[in-house]
């Protein structure tokens, strides 16, 4: 079998002396490091970005909403994708000069798997844009990325003993609300293709369901004032994550609006559930359309069923790959290709599966 080639991105910047560190080691050699950039970036700097990707989230969700992403027409995407690809351009040239920016795309295309340390979560790193690499690449293009937050034990990341088994947990408003539109539960598409469907209600309650699982798909609402959604009247709270943790080395798919997302510079509720439980998460930075979240969930259930992928960077690859069809038009945008830029990994992306036919 082929080596995957791993490298290891340190992306720090540090509020006390406004340096911005960036450092990259192994990749197509192990044993080499990499210095990208050391350089001061002042906190007027830094909070202009803040900005501009708080203004890129915006242009994402509105376009969303209005149904551009989901139901618009090809011309519409294309528009739309064009858009994202200034957009993260003008982040990029914001944070690297253009040596900086060429070095950093060009490490990250030699990898499979590009591991960023970091505590800069806000940065949306797989839709940072470069024009001058190949014939233009978002950073996400070549490679598997997932963070490490900063705070994150890795010994216990990498060797935290792995639970068994699957499970759905079920927002049961959601569950009332996606019937009224689609009619049909999402509990009984789950159910139907053979899964453990489990409604959440009580904190407690759910991190006791899935206390010996593997593999936990949690579609729910993000009310960002409150956390995710149980039920009507509880929410899974940042403080939540660091006082009931989920089972360390399990697989969480958080399929839920912005679940991935910081803001102001906090940690956000992907990367603190990692910190906490020695977990690996997935989760959108983006808003995500019911129908959209649920196709991806379904998606993401057929492929661990069928056993064909041992690791998750491994099943990454495939569900970043365009459907049946899709690959004989590279020019052809769908609603797959645009949310694989805003799905992020928070943790150990060779984190195992299962079995393996």
């Amino acid at each position: 079998m082929k080596r995957k080639i791993v490298a290891y991105c340190r992306a720090q910047y540090e509020e006390d002396t406004q340096k911005l560190r960036i450092e990259v080691s192994g990749g197509v050699n192990p044993a080499a490091q990499y210095p990208i950039m050391d350089r001061s970036v002042s906190s007027e700097e830094m909070e202009d970005i803040r900005k501009e990707i708080v203004s890129y989230w915006e242009y994402v969700d509105q376009n969303i909403q209005k149904g551009t992403v989901d139901d618009g027409t090809d011309r519409d995407r294309k528009i739309f994708f064009d858009d994202l690809k200034t957009r993260g351009g003008v982040i990029s040239r914001k944070l690297f000069s253009d040596e900086e920016r060429n070095d950093l795309w060009m490490h990250a295309a030699q990898s499979d798997m590009f591991l960023i340390w970091t505590n800069l979560h806000w940065i949306p790193w797989e839709a940072l844009y470069n024009p001058d690499s190949g014939e233009g690449e978002f950073l996400s293009d070549n490679c598997v990325i997932s963070r490490i937050p900063t705070k994150t034990n890795v010994d216990n990341l990498e060797k935290a003993p792995e639970p068994e088994g699957r499970i759905v947990c079920v927002d049961p408003v959601l569950d009332s609300d996606f019937e009224r539109i689609e009619k049909k539960k999402v509990s009984e598409i789950f159910k139907g293709m053979g899964e453990e469907v489990y409604f959440t209600d009580l904190v407690s309650d759910l991190t006791s369901a899935v206390s010996n699982k593997r593999i936990i798909s949690w579609i729910c609402e993000h009310e960002t004032t409150k956390g995710l959604r149980l039920c009507s009247d509880v929410h899974f709270s940042l403080d939540d994550c660091f006082n009931h943790r989920f089972p360390a080395g399990s697989l969480l798919f958080i399929i839920s609006c912005a679940g991935g997302r910081s803001v102001n510079g906090d940690v956000g509720m992907s990367a603190s559930i990692v910190e906490s439980s020695d977990c690996t998460v997935v989760s959108p930075s983006s808003i995500i359309a019911a129908r959209a979240g649920v196709d991806f969930a379904k998606r993401l259930v057929n492929l661990v069923q069928r056993e064909e992928c041992e690791y998750l960077h491994e099943l990454w690859a495939v569900l970043k790959r365009p459907f049946a069809g899709e690959m004989n038009k590279p020019d052809q945008i769908t609603a797959e290709r645009c949310y694989a830029l805003w799905f992020s990994i928070f943790g150990n992306c060779e984190v195992k599966l299962g079995a393996v036919k």
